[in-house]
């Protein structure tokens, strides 16, 4: 690298070609100027901890793909992708709620919508979420891109199959890099950073720059003397498919167990299973109605003390493990990879770039952690070992905060480039049935008796909206024959 010389040639070397390293060949392979060269390198494990990052991606997931060469028609086209309105937790102690995506409700006379809820006595917004309504009937449609429709409010992303969904960024359109084929065999250091990459053929890749994608092994963020932060939850993850006849409802389904908690996503190739239980609770017994276990593993959730040291940086779960029960482990990594792209060197010196990337991931990682954690802070939930470990972990300052503050004025409390915006956390509230003990008293100017018939009318129009949505199999049967038709059209065309 050469800070003086634009034209210069470097090399950036990204280790591990699982799901993290084939999202960020792409996205760099897009982004990154062609004095850039970009080479990836296998290890043994690539795959073996992909489905960590969970079955479902934010609604940020769209804007990241189509960056990164794969369009939401080659997610259709290319997989059994389908569309996620948020998750349901289902049972979920003794709460059920939708958590859906959702862009700002509406501020009247300057005061946020849910204040007004408080003051007419409810105590469920779920039922002036569109999403969540659409959900709960199996229904699904894109938001239009302008008009008043209840619909427009919506926010969506999708549910996948992680190793799937990395085949779709290996193959996207406009890569530009080289794939060894000898696999990872060792990594040399040298005065704290990283000197080369020793391969299993023999032979040497030396860069500038390396991204360590190696999962929770963390190779290269290892050799550099880069620890796990503290002892977090051991964790044991198992991963089932069952066939079934018809697509179910674009939400995943998350219910809590004796042993642990149970994802449910419903792809176009059946329902993927996701359990997580404690290390030394896994499934005694096959249960006959799932076919083969796919994948399991065990792992520690938590983070290293840095995730950029040197010239490594790691993304994804190399440089933290957060529990797959939100959409946190891909949002995660979406993030990362933007920073990446961001702050990619110029010159061997690397301390600027090392701070801020260190600063803005932990900072990520605290405030997905928050949202994680306070899910475990309803009653009723079982008492077996997993849940008992889960309500004693260690919270961070900033989730009280939030607590506090919501459940004391009705409050939201947000710091900043959080991954979970405002209204996910107000869902997440309400859902939980942490009710404001007092409201904003500029809510009053609305006027009772009008303001409550104006919620009546939202509410009723937002369900009468959704009885004339397709249901999920519908809709993607649909979209999916209008796809190839046009396809096939712009095949004949050229």
């Amino acid at each position: 690298m050469n800070a003086n010389d634009p034209n210069a040639q470097s090399l950036v070397v990204i280790c591990g070609s699982g799901l993290a390293g084939q999202m960020c060949a792409a996205a760099l392979s897009r982004r990154l100027p062609a004095s850039v060269a970009i080479e990836v390198v296998p290890t043994p494990r690539d795959h073996d901890a992909d489905f960590f990052y969970g079955q479902v991606t934010g609604p940020s997931a769209y804007a990241f793909n189509l960056a990164a060469g794969v369009s939401e028609p080659d997610l259709v086209l290319r997989s059994a992708m389908s569309f996620a309105y948020g998750t349901h937790y289902e049972r979920w102690g003794d709460r059920s709620w939708h958590q859906c995506h959702h862009l700002p409700l509406p501020v009247i006379g300057n005061v946020a919508f849910h204040h007004f809820l408080t003051q007419t006595g409810r105590t469920q917004l779920e039922p002036f979420l569109l999403p969540a309504i659409a959900a709960a009937r199996g229904a699904f449609a894109h938001p239009p891109e302008r008009g008043a429709s209840p619909l427009a409010r919506a926010e969506y992303g999708y549910q996948i199959e992680p190793s799937a969904y990395a085949g779709l960024f290996e193959t996207a359109g406009g890569l530009r890099y080289d794939r060894t084929k000898a696999l990872l065999n060792d990594v040399e250091v040298a005065s704290g950073r990283i000197a080369s990459l020793r391969l299993s053929d023999g032979s040497v890749v030396r860069g500038d720059f390396y991204v360590d994608a190696t999962g929770p092994q963390a190779l290269l963020l290892s050799a550099v003397g880069v620890p796990q932060e503290r002892s977090g939850r051991q964790v044991r993850g198992e991963a089932f498919r069952r066939s079934c006849e018809r697509l179910g409802p674009p939400v995943r389904v998350v219910r809590a167990g004796g042993r642990g908690w149970t994802s449910a996503a419903h792809l176009r190739d059946g329902v993927h299973f996701l359990e997580l239980s404690e290390e030394d609770e896994r499934r005694s017994d096959a249960t006959p109605d799932f076919e083969d276990l796919r994948q399991s593993c065990t792992l520690t959730l938590g983070k290293r003390t840095m995730a950029w040291r040197g010239n490594c940086v790691g993304i994804g779960h190399s440089a933290a493990v957060l529990e797959p029960i939100t959409p946190a482990p891909i949002m995660m990594l979406e993030r990362d990879i933007e920073r990446v792209i961001s702050l990619v060197p110029v010159a061997p010196e690397m301390s600027v770039e090392e701070e801020l990337y260190n600063r803005r991931h932990r900072d990520d990682f605290e405030n997905a952690f928050a949202f994680n954690a306070s899910l475990y802070g309803t009653p009723h939930l079982p008492k077996g070992a997993f849940w008992a470990t889960a309500r004693d972990q260690l919270l961070p300052e900033r989730l009280s905060a939030k607590l506090s503050a919501f459940t004391r004025r009705g409050v939201s409390v947000t710091f900043d480039h959080e991954p979970f915006n405002e209204e996910d956390w107000l869902i997440q509230h309400f859902g939980m049935g942490r009710v404001p003990e007092r409201y904003d008293r500029f809510a009053e100017g609305a006027g009772g008796a009008r303001l409550s018939a104006q919620l009546d009318e939202m509410r009723d129009s937002i369900a009468r909206f959704a009885r004339t949505m397709p249901l999920h199999h519908q809709y993607m049967d649909g979209l999916e024959l209008y796809i190839r038709r046009n396809a096939e059209t712009n095949d004949n065309d050229t």
